[in-house]
This record gives C-alpha cells, structure tokens and sequence, in this order.
C-alpha cells in the first residue's frame, strides 16, 4: 500500500482484495474488470477511490464490464449514487446528473450516454425472467427472500411492475424460494391483474385497514366506514368479476387461495412506507376518502356512495349529482403525463390554497413521486371537492366558465382516467 501510495507503483490488479477493510485515500483512478450484481460490492470497489487526499481534485472510473454484459444493469448503480430517490434516472442522465452528492459529478461522452440510457430503458422494462433473475440475486446476497420493497430497490424498479408481472408468491416460487403451488389459471390472472391496479394506494389508514382484513377476516370490519373500504379493496382487485359477486363470494374467493392472500398483505406492506404522510380526513364528511390520496374512479363512487358493492351501474355522464348529499359531480379533463407502462388510473386528492384575499380559491395539483412509486397518471384529472357557500369557483385549468355551486360539494374528474380530488374549507 505504501508503495502504491508513494508511486512506486501505478497500477495494482486486485481479485477481492481490497473491496472493503483498506484505506488509500491517494486512488485516484478505479478501473472495473470483475462483473458483479452486488449494488454491496460495486460501491465498495468505487469507494476505494472516493477518499478525500490532498492533491487529488478528482476520481476517474473505468468500466470494461458493462459494455460487454447485456444483463449489467446500469439502472440500479446510478440509482445507488442519486441522492434523490425520487428523481427520474432518464432525466438525470440526459441532465448531467444534478442529484448527486456535493462535490461530485458524473459526465458521460455521447456514445457512452447512448449505451447507459439504452441499458436503462431495457432494464426498466423489466421482464418476468430478469425479475426473478433479481430475486435470486437478492437471496444469495443477504441470505433472505426479499419483499416488494426490497425487491423493487434492488432492481431499480417500481412496484407497478413487479404487480404486472404476476402475482408475488408466484415471482418468488419461480425463483424457488417458496414451495411451488398451483392455482386456476383464470383465477390467478384476475387477482394479478387487480393487484396491479392496486399499486397505486397510498392511505394509510386505508392500508391499515386492509392489512387487518387479510390478516383476520371481514370481522375486522365491523364500522361503516371500514365496510366500505373493504369494498373499495374487492371491487379493485377483482375488477368486473366482482360485478356478479356478492360481498361474501368475493370475500371467500380472496381468502380461500393463500398465495393470493399473501401476495396481497405484501403489496400493502411494501405500500405502507410510501403512504402518503400528510394526510387528513375531510371535515364534516363521513366518506373514507382522505386528502391528498390517490384512488380510481370506482373507489371514489364507492366512497361517496354513488355505487354500492352489489349495484354499480354504468357511469359514463360528465355530471353526477347526488341531492340527499347535496353533492354535484361535473367532470373534466386535465393534462398528461407519459410513462414507461401506464400505471392503473388511479386519483389523487389534493388541498385547495387560497389565490387572493377575495376568498376565490384555485386548486394546486401535486404530481411529485415517491420513493418506488408506480403513481403516475397517463392522463391526469382534478376532482376539487369543494364547499363554497355561494362562492364562484375558477375551473382548474381556467378554461370555460367558473362553477357556481351554493352548499354543494363539486367534483372535477373523467371516468376511467386518473382523477384527482381536492377539498377546501
């Protein structure tokens, strides 16, 4: 080391020798020769060189693995080194990298550019069988199957698409860490394709509430409101199979298959953690719908009453009014948002702020994303729910007419698109 240190040598070629437990601050240069898929030991082998030492103004990488290994994913390597786990890794690549820890930068040469987004863009898209590839990798890394969670850090993913390929019992029996089982072919793809339009929940206490359920049964659900988030949950995970059901066919038909069962308490405890944290209830409304959270179209008439479990008529106007609440419903469309694989449509619930001292107010729209969230609209509403007391409200996107509407709650949406909800006082 000394040596090294003192340039008697330039060059040392080391097989997992000084990955971890050495010091040389004076590295000034990294060059990568051993394919890994440990996120542990390539940041180890680039920290070699990371030390700060007097002189030494910068850290120059080489990497001759990646350009000769399709399967090297270069998504979960710079999604280690951002500093904001929001952020998107296409955007940081085509930005130059604004989210990394002060002091340092990353910049890439065209062709090299080309090559990483590539990389980044296939390895998003990720397949079943690299999926599981990723579990496998997971397991023989930390010794444990991975959760969701987990599993959608390590692959640099989000759970959307871990739920779209497949149920996750059945990700997991794939990579031989459960014991294999079989269900109905039908069956299975319903429930796989419902938890995949579930990704996008992100109440807390409507988590809660369905962590209990899976856990100890309808039982669980005795108060009124709790009922009705247990049909929210059952009308989304079995979609327009549960049309012809009632509520204790759908409820026997979820807990009678237990790697269904299991594959949706780990969505809900892989969701939990990205709830949304600053949530609250709607004053004066006994509805189980919570500012600031995101849910679909069904859930919403669920929620407001318009539906019940067994009686969903088509809804297909641009205006819902519901007189014994006092509610009006006009829907409208806002703006879109394209991504890799369309999330499920899902709403977003969103506060009022006032927008001068008259007491006229405009809706502000949150579109940021959270940490592995699939949430993210292809097409993008508004649904202000709003008490205005004989008060013009602007439209949310200032086009047309303000609505007037005297005691009324107003709603703004499209049905079968991302919707988004807003309260004001």
């Amino acid at each position: 080391q000394q040596r090294l240190v003192n340039k008697e040598i330039n060059f040392l070629f080391v097989v997992d020798l000084y990955n971890e437990g050495v010091d040389i601050p004076a590295i000034d240069t990294v060059l990568f020769l051993r394919p890994t898929e440990s996120l542990t030991v390539f940041l180890q082998q680039l920290g070699r060189g990371l030390r700060k030492f007097k002189g030494k103004q910068c850290l120059t990488v080489l990497d001759f693995i990646a350009a000769h290994r399709r399967e090297y994913r270069f998504a979960a390597r710079f999604r280690a080194m951002i500093t904001d786990r929001t952020a998107s890794l296409r955007d940081q690549l085509e930005d130059d990298f604004t989210c990394l820890p002060a002091g340092c930068i990353i910049r890439l040469e065209r062709v090299a550019r080309e090559r990483v987004l590539e990389n980044i863009t296939q390895s998003l898209a990720n397949s079943t069988r690299s999926i599981i590839l990723g579990i496998k990798d997971y397991f023989s890394i930390h010794g444990r199957p991975p959760g969701m969670l987990q599993a959608a850090d390590f692959l640099a993913t989000d759970l959307a698409i871990l739920c779209k390929r497949g149920l996750w019992t059945r990700l997991l029996a794939e990579a031989r860490l459960v014991p294999a089982f079989v269900l109905p072919e039908k069956i299975e793809g319903i429930f796989s394709d419902g938890l995949h339009r579930a990704s996008h929940w992100d109440d807390p206490e409507f988590l809660r509430t369905i962590l209990v359920y899976l856990e100890q049964g309808p039982v669980s659900c005795n108060l009124p409101l709790k009922k009705v988030m247990l049909h929210q949950f059952l009308a989304t995970v079995l979609g327009k199979t549960g049309e012809s059901l009632t509520f204790a066919d759908a409820d026997t038909l979820v807990r009678q298959y237990e790697p269904i069962r299991e594959s949706a308490k780990a969505l809900v405890q892989a969701l939990l953690p990205l709830a949304h944290p600053g949530t609250q209830p709607f004053a004066n409304l006994n509805i189980p719908l919570t500012l600031h959270c995101q849910y679909t179209r069904d859930e919403i008439l669920l929620g407001l009453g318009r539906w019940t479990f067994t009686n969903r008529p088509s809804f297909r106007e641009g205006v819902l009014h519901l007189p014994e609440k006092k509610w009006i419903s006009s829907l409208s469309p806002c703006r879109k948002r394209k991504k890799t694989i369309p999330p499920p449509p899902c709403t977003r619930i969103s506060p009022y702020r006032p927008a001068n001292s008259t007491g006229r107010r405009r809706v502000r729209l949150p579109f940021n994303q959270r940490p592995g969230s699939a949430i993210s609209a292809t097409m993008k509403t508004v649904i202000p729910l709003c008490f205005s007391s004989g008060k013009k409200i602007p439209h949310p996107q200032a086009e047309g007419p303000p609505i007037i509407s005297s005691g009324h709650a107003t709603i703004y949406g499209t049905p079968g698109r991302n919707l988004s909800v807003s309260s004001g006082s």
